[in-house]
């Protein structure tokens, strides 16, 4: 520490030059070799990596795509070549699986085979969909329809009132009443046609991106007032009238039960015999079915009230397609005021959700650069140095700037996540939190008696900012570092990144900061403005009056705001928590224990129940939709996977469940792995698997299936096709080995060679139709043997958002499948279970990685805590503290209608981080008190890094403010979690901690451990400090030489003792001594020197006589039994020359002082 103290105090800008070049070579390296971050797709990361489950169905998708032509496994054995691709095979599965709801739900028993239909975009029969458990409603089949494509839309030649039949391809918007009242009246509807042709038709963008009519003109919009003008042969839907009204209102009472029935589709007027029974008024242009599946919400006409045809949302769909290209068309409209008297748009889909949050990422950085600006001010304010907030800014960015080149270059992370620009935020304010820290320990080293060399100085004040910093950094960057062991790939890489970003601005602030303000002290009083408070001179200034004038007035209410800070922290603060330290422990333990009761019991922390993934503010239209208004619609719930869809049962033999690709990329997937162990050409592999399927079936979750199960379990296919005729009887073909010859279980040679042959017959029979379902069989290519086999069934459990219910039928089929592995042969016993639980595992990784690393932080936060301050009890009270502030934080953001996703996730990581930090200085400080009692232990506390801290807590608080406005989600949680959490910590640091000391704090070296000493060698005696209390022309005087004109600020005051008794009072030094020398007396409240030695003579006081000072150097007298003679400067002076030099002036032996009181004069 003393040679870095001496190059820094004496070199300053070597340091400076040596850190920034180290900065921007880095910086150059990163940037020429990698490319900016490109964030396109927000939700990239935003899955779990590493877990049981996500291995499986990463190993379940290598196995579909080795499946694909290009792939080394086959349907088909021996040279047998296949077109089909994965995506096929999935829609196949999809079809199949829907026939069979279809047939289940009809109670049908009649055997149809499964079927391809290549088009499922719309789909009226074949395919069950979701429906609400507390509707009645439709239960929603669909048909293919013509799709259409982003950009250009072909155009269905028909001389009709509108182009086409809607379809979701389209844009569309919601529209509602702001009082909720009925829309399907003349008012109503005529509203609506106002918002379509004023406001949704008016941009300029919109013919630029219509469906054109055969005449060039833009197609009409598909909106219920539409279509009543067109059943109602009006021109315009601004001539409806109430008969129009009513005469539509009873056409859809009428129709609405084929809907409901499941007997109206949306080609019924193209082909009537699809729609038999219906009457034709309701197949008429399709106008009922569109009305009703597309225009009209859910509860419109609802089953339960068929009469109330009560409108409450509906939707018009616009002739533009979903692309990329309407983006500047949905800018226009978010200019626009989409609303009148009646009406307003409340939400939209425009297929633009992903590419409007990266413009808007961008576009919100201004409140993120607003936050930087108002913590820059407030530091700017607080150090009183521009050359210093500026030097620390810059420190800031270097940190950024560090932490890439170790995330891209170091670590080899190639995928960067956009919450990783949440760390931009978080650094600021643990810069700003340093630069407090620092600059209040420099001031109040400059106010020693004996502060000395400016190497002296430095190394006073590295010494202790150093060790409170570093405990701070230290805890934080490892409160991050925890957060790794979440299986989220985005979560893990943020917490890599930012706990590399925080270990950097510790670097950057022992280095750069130092070395800035020793600049700062000796170069910038000549070359600077005088605009207080920021500490800014021109000596030419002083000759202009009312600039004269003007700074005076403002250095006035600068020191007067200095001057009541003070108080309120060296004298108000301090009797505050320690006059009611059992109130404040009381209030804030049953604060923690409402936030327990919050997170663990009621409401609770929740987990997400809708895969739609949010990334703007709720009241954004587009989340609005997606969130809240689709639900409401049948043509979207259409579109969701139906809870009468059972969850498949799918076990997989020959690849291994494995993940081999980089689980910090979600680029790389890695490659498939087949199991060397996998034989099911063994007798008693068949046997076995032929008894696991019947065993499957007699189990509880096992769903019955309609149909023909021809490849759900193969091999009992197989068997019955082995028994087969050896000789053909048209043909008189022998079928040998191949026939009823074989008995079961057949040998190796046998099943190889008679599979290939079983598997191409089957697979064209009329009841497969070509196209292989996902289960069955998989050869290799390469040499045509069984390489991988696929066991699936129902389940009678339904696909559910819920954790619960998933969890139940996971554990149920995992646990019996995992049972029989058991027991199965070599060939088959490495089988393993797979279904649709993808959504279940982010939920699962989610509420099990976060309570992990909120477990590993505060074990790492208490032992580095315990390791730097070496006493139990102050780490066990910070921890407790900690636990607190975190407890209350995430109870806050609960009652706030959080949930736990993986935004969310990530913001526990930043409040594990961030809530260490004011407990730990107010910890630390407390630890290197002079003094052995608590209450003037936490008073020294309070009163040193009081003011710093509440400073850093203030200035983020600000920062996190001002991020409101911003409509990107992630913006706007990180602001609403650093006001609540900066609130939060600030209170539990400063009133529950600090009363937890005064009671039960350490004193007289209680529960205080040591190192271990070895005296193996002597150490040498410290260095003497020659020129302790010299004065050289170099003094620095302890106004900061950016101002040296400056009233005497707080730091002045330290000289006074708290317990220093009115000059007008005369006593009796031995008489004091003995009846007072028992109690400690407490030093000035900034005393930084008496926290490693005490004062050589407490009963010493000192009067000090201020007067204005002058810009030259100053002329000292100290009055001494009524002579005059030379003294120190002030009580801050640092002395700059050389340590192997006299000192100008020697200090006065302790003989030359009497027992009595030393008044002291200073004129200046």
């Amino acid at each position: 520490m003393q040679w870095y103290a001496r190059q820094v105090a004496n070199n300053p800008c070597c340091v400076i030059l040596l850190v920034l070049a180290a900065a921007v070579c880095c910086g150059i390296i990163c940037f020429s070799l990698n490319e900016f971050p490109d964030i396109k797709d927000p939700l990239l990361g935003f899955e779990p990596r590493g877990t049981v489950l996500s291995d499986r169905s990463t190993a379940w998708i290598n196995l579909l795509k080795s499946t694909a032509w290009n792939g080394p496994l086959t349907f088909y054995p021996g040279s047998i070549v296949t077109d089909i691709t994965n995506d096929t095979l999935e829609k196949a599965q999809w079809q199949k699986e829907d026939k069979k709801s279809s047939n289940n739900s009809e109670k049908d028993e009649e055997t149809v085979g499964p079927w391809l239909e290549l088009e499922t975009e719309e789909r009226s029969y074949g395919s069950l969909h979701d429906v609400a458990e507390e509707s009645a409603g439709r239960i929603v089949f669909e048909r293919t329809s013509l799709g259409l494509k982003p950009g250009k839309i072909l155009i269905v030649e028909r001389k009709k009132f509108f182009c086409n039949n809607p379809t979701r391809l389209y844009s569309h918007v919601v529209i509602q009443s702001p009082s909720g009242s009925n829309l399907f009246t003349v008012e109503g509807l005529k509203a609506v046609c106002d918002i379509d042709e004023n406001k949704l038709r008016k941009s300029e963008y919109f013919d630029d991106l219509c469906e054109q009519t055969e005449w060039g003109t833009c197609c009409r919009s598909w909106s219920i007032p539409n279509y009543v003008a067109l059943l109602r042969n009006l021109s315009s839907c601004h001539d409806i009238k109430q008969p129009d009204v009513d005469a539509i209102s009873q056409l859809l009472v009428s129709c609405a039960q084929y809907y409901h029935g499941m007997k109206l589709s949306h080609d019924c007027a193209m082909d009537p015999a699809l729609c038999r029974g219906v009457p034709r008024p309701c197949i008429e242009y399709d106008a009922v079915y569109n009305i009703l599946h597309f225009l009209a919400d859910i509860h419109f006409l609802d089953p339960k009230f068929p009469l109330v045809p009560n409108l409450t949302y509906t939707t018009v769909f616009l002739p533009t397609a979903q692309s990329l290209s309407a983006l500047e068309y949905y800018k226009d409209l978010d200019n626009m005021q989409l609303y009148n008297e009646v009406v307003e748009v409340t939400g939209m889909e425009m297929g633009l959700k992903y590419k409007l949050f990266v413009d808007c990422l961008l576009h919100d950085t201004v409140y993120v650069a607003m936050a930087g600006v108002l913590v820059f001010l407030f530091l700017w304010m607080y150090s009183s140095s521009f050359f210093v907030t500026i030097m620390t800014f810059c420190g800031v960015s270097f940190s950024i700037g560090m932490a890439y080149f170790m995330y891209t270059l170091i670590y080899r992370i190639h995928f960067f996540p956009f919450i990783n620009l949440l760390t931009i935020v978080i650094i600021i304010g643990i810069g700003a939190d340093d630069a407090c820290i620092y600059c209040k320990i420099w001031t109040c080293a400059k106010s020693e008696k004996n502060n000395g060399t400016l190497v002296k100085l430095v190394r006073d004040t590295l010494h202790h900012a150093c060790l409170s910093m570093f405990i701070t950094s230290v805890t934080t960057a490892v409160a991050f570092f925890g957060s790794v062991i979440s299986n989220i790939t985005a979560v893990r890489c943020f917490s890599i990144f930012a706990g590399t970003a925080v270990l950097a601005n510790f670097i950057f602030t022992v280095s750069w900061l130092p070395a800035s303000v020793i600049m700062a002290e000796k170069w910038c009083s000549s070359t600077c403005l005088c605009i207080p408070p920021v500490g800014l001179y021109l000596p030419q200034l002083q000759h202009v009056q009312w600039c004269s004038s003007l700074c005076g007035a403002l250095w006035k209410l600068h020191y007067s705001f200095t001057e009541y800070s003070r108080v309120f922290f060296e004298k108000i603060l301090p009797c505050i928590i320690v006059k009611s330290r059992y109130f404040w422990i009381v209030l804030f333990s049953a604060l923690a224990a409402g936030g327990t009761v919050a997170v663990f019991y009621y409401p609770k922390l929740q987990l997400p129940d809708s895969k739609e993934f949010q990334i703007f503010k709720s009241s954004h239209p587009f989340e609005r939709y997606d969130l809240y208004l689709k639900k409401f619609f049948w043509f979207e719930k259409a579109k969701e996977q139906d809870p009468y869809r059972k969850m498949p049962i799918r076990i997989v033999w020959g690849i291994q469940p494995v993940d081999t690709g980089n689980h910090l990329d979600p680029y790389d997937r890695g490659e498939i792995v087949f199991d060397p162990d996998f034989n099911i050409a063994l007798p008693e592999s068949q046997e076995w698997l032929y008894n696991f399927c019947i065993k499957l079936r007699n189990q509880s979750f096992y769903q019955s299936t309609h149909g023909p199960l021809m490849f759900n379990c193969f091999i009992e296919t197989f068997k019955d096709w082995m028994e087969r005729r050896c000789v053909d009887g048209i043909s008189d073909m022998d079928r040998t080995p191949c026939c009823e010859s074989s008995k079961f279980p057949f040998s190796e040679k046998v099943f190889n060679y008679c599979i290939k042959e079983a598997i191409v017959i089957l697979h064209h029979t009329p009841g497969y139709f070509v196209v292989p379902s996902v289960e069955g069989l998989r050869f290799s290519k390469s040499v045509g043997k069984v390489q991988a086999i696929v066991v699936q069934y129902d389940s009678t459990f339904s696909y559910s958002m819920s954790y619960a219910e998933m969890y139940d039928f996971k554990t149920a089929v995992n646990s019996w499948v995992s049972e029989m592995m058991a027991l199965a042969p070599k060939g088959l016993k490495n089988g393993w279970f797979i279904s649709d639980l993808e959504f279940f595992d982010l939920q699962d990784s989610l509420s099990k990685g976060s309570l992990v690393a909120i477990g590993v932080a505060i074990a790492v936060s208490f032992g580095a805590l315990l390791f730097t301050t070496l006493n139990l009890l102050i780490s066990i009270f910070a921890i407790l503290t900690i636990a607190c502030i975190i407890v209350v934080t995430v109870g806050s953001l609960v009652l706030l209608g959080w949930k736990l996703n993986v935004l969310e996730s990530t913001t526990v990581s930043i409040a594990i981080g961030l809530a260490v930090d004011l407990t730990l200085h107010y910890g630390v400080a407390y630890r290197l008190s002079p003094q052995e009692d608590r209450e003037s232990s936490v008073i020294f506390a309070l009163s040193h890094v009081g003011s710093p801290v509440a400073m850093a807590a203030f200035t983020t608080f600000m920062a996190g403010a001002l991020i409101f406005p911003s409509i990107v989600l992630a913006y706007l949680q990180i602001g609403t979690f650093l006001v609540i959490l900066m609130a939060i910590s600030w209170l539990y640091s400063t009133f529950f901690f600090m009363s937890l000391l005064s009671v039960a704090g350490p004193q007289n070296g209680q529960l205080q451990l040591n190192y271990p000493s070895f005296d193996c060698c002597e150490s040498s005696p410290l260095p003497v400090e020659k020129n302790a209390y010299a004065l050289s022309e170099s003094t620095l005087s302890s106004s900061s030489a950016s101002y040296p004109n400056q009233i005497p600020t707080s730091e002045s005051h330290e000289l006074e003792p708290l317990t220093a008794l009115k000059d007008s009072l005369r006593i009796d030094a031995p008489k004091f001594k003995k009846k007072y020398g028992h109690r400690s007396i407490r030093p000035r409240s900034g005393s930084l020197s008496s926290a490693t030695t005490k004062a050589k003579d407490p009963m010493i006081p000192s009067k000090i006589t201020r007067t204005p000072r002058k810009i030259s150097l100053p002329t000292v007298n100290v009055t001494f039994h009524g002579e005059e003679s030379l003294g120190a400067t002030s009580s801050s002076t640092i002395v700059c020359a050389e340590e192997d030099k006299e000192p100008v002036l020697n200090p006065l032996s302790k003989e030359d002082i009497p027992e009595a009181w030393i008044r002291k004069e200073i004129s200046v």
